[in-house]
C-alpha cells in the first residue's frame, strides 16, 4: 500500500515539473528554417573585338584648293545714283585696256554729250582762225581776249560733260581675263564703290590652299592636284609649295592660306578652278595599327583595353603616325592582341 502511494506522488511530482517547460516553449515562436542563398551567375561581358592589323599607314593633308592669279584687279563705279543698264562682258573673256565693261542709263546725257562735241568742233575752229588773223595783225586785242576767253569756257564745259558721262561707263583699266562678274538686272541702282568685275592677269598662275591640315604644309615640298573636266576625265600635276602661314606677317590675308606655282598646269583649267589637293605628311609601311577610336588617354599617358583569358585589361601604348581613322602603334601591342572597341 505504502509502495502505491509513493509511486503515486512520483508521478504527480514528474508532471509538475514538466508544466513550467510546457509553458516556457509556448512564450517563444518557433525558430523559422533558414532559406538557403539565391543562386547567382555571374554575368559574362560581350565586348567587340579585333586585331590590330599590319600595312600601310600615311598621315595625308587633303582638301579643295584654288586657281588664283598672280595679279587681280577690281572695277567698280565711281558714283552712284545711277540705274545699271548692261554688262558688255562674262566671266572667262578677255578684255583689252579701255573697253567698255558695263553702263548705266546714260541715253539722254549721251545725245546731250553727242550735240555738245559737235559744237566744241566749231568752237575749236573759229578759236583757230581768231588765232590767225590775230597773228597777221588783223584781229584787235580785244577781239583776241574774246576769242580765248570763248574757247576756254567751250572746252571746260565739254571736259565736264565728258567726265559726267565717264561716270557712267565701267572702262577696264587693265587688259586681262575676267574672272568676276557681278549680277544685276537692268535698272537695279548701282552703288559706288562695289566690285562689278575682276580683272586678272591669267599669263602667271598660282594655287591657293586653305582647309583642313594647311599648317602641316611645308615650304619647297611639292603637293599633288587633279582637277575634273566637264566629260568626266581627270587631269593631274603637281606643285611646289613658294609661301606658307609661317614667312608672313600676322596681319596678312594669307596667314591661314598655303600658296603654290606650278609650270604643268594643264591648258583649259581657270581661274578660280577648284582644284583636288594631296600631301603625304607621314608615311610608315609593314607596320602595326588600329582605330584611332579604341584609345584612350590620360594626361601624357596612351592605352588601350585589350581582352586576355576572358578578362578585361589595360595595356600602355606608344604611337605614331596618326591617319584620319587609325594610329600606328610603335610598341604595346601585336596582331594577335584582342582589341576592345
Amino acid at each position: 500500500m505504502l509502495n502505491r502511494k509513493f509511486r503515486i506522488i512520483a508521478l504527480v511530482l514528474s508532471v509538475l515539473a514538466a508544466v513550467p517547460l510546457v509553458s516556457g516553449c509556448a512564450l517563444f515562436p518557433a525558430e523559422e528554417e533558414e532559406l538557403p542563398p539565391p543562386l547567382v551567375e555571374a554575368v559574362v561581358a560581350n565586348y567587340h573585338t579585333y586585331n590590330p592589323e599590319r600595312g600601310t599607314i600615311e598621315n595625308v593633308v587633303s582638301g579643295k584648293a584654288n586657281v588664283a592669279a598672280v595679279s587681280s584687279v577690281n572695277v567698280a563705279f565711281q558714283a552712284s545714283g545711277g540705274l545699271f543698264m548692261e554688262s558688255y562682258f562674262r566671266q572667262g573673256d578677255f578684255v583689252q585696256a579701255g573697253d567698255v565693261l558695263a553702263e548705266t542709263d546714260n541715253s539722254d546725257l549721251a545725245e546731250t554729250l553727242k550735240v555738245a562735241e559737235m559744237q566744241a568742233e566749231i568752237d575749236e575752229l573759229v578759236y583757230a582762225e581768231a588765232k590767225a588773223r590775230y597773228e597777221a595783225g588783223n584781229l584787235s586785242e580785244v577781239d583776241w581776249k574774246r576769242a580765248e576767253k570763248a574757247i576756254y569756257l567751250s572746252r571746260r564745259d565739254i571736259n565736264a560733260l565728258r567726265e559726267q558721262f565717264s561716270t557712267t561707263q565701267l572702262i577696264a583699266p587693265v587688259s586681262g581675263r575676267v574672272t568676276y562678274v557681278m549680277s544685276l538686272t537692268k535698272g537695279s541702282p548701282v552703288s559706288a564703290g562695289v566690285t562689278m568685275f575682276t580683272i586678272s592677269d591669267d599669263s602667271e598662275l598660282l594655287i591657293r590652299y586653305s582647309e583642313r591640315g594647311f599648317s602641316e604644309i611645308p615650304m619647297d615640298v611639292e603637293v599633288d592636284l587633279a582637277y575634273e573636266l566637264k566629260d568626266g576625265t581627270v587631269q593631274t600635276f603637281t606643285a611646289t609649295v613658294v609661301q606658307t602661314p609661317d614667312i608672313v606677317p600676322e596681319d596678312s590675308p594669307d596667314k591661314h592660306v598655303v600658296i603654290c606655282k606650278s609650270d604643268s598646269i594643264p591648258e583649259g583649267i581657270p581661274i578660280g578652278a577648284r582644284l583636288d589637293l594631296t600631301y603625304v605628311v607621314e608615311r610608315s609601311e609593314d607596320t602595326i595599327f588600329i582605330r584611332s577610336s579604341s584609345i584612350k588617354t590620360v594626361g601624357d599617358r596612351k592605352y588601350v583595353y585589350i581582352l586576355k583569358d576572358g578578362y578585361r585589361q589595360e595595356r600602355d601604348i606608344i604611337t605614331g603616325i596618326e591617319s584620319e581613322y587609325e594610329t600606328e602603334i610603335l610598341e604595346g601591342l601585336s596582331e594577335t592582341d584582342l582589341v576592345i572597341q
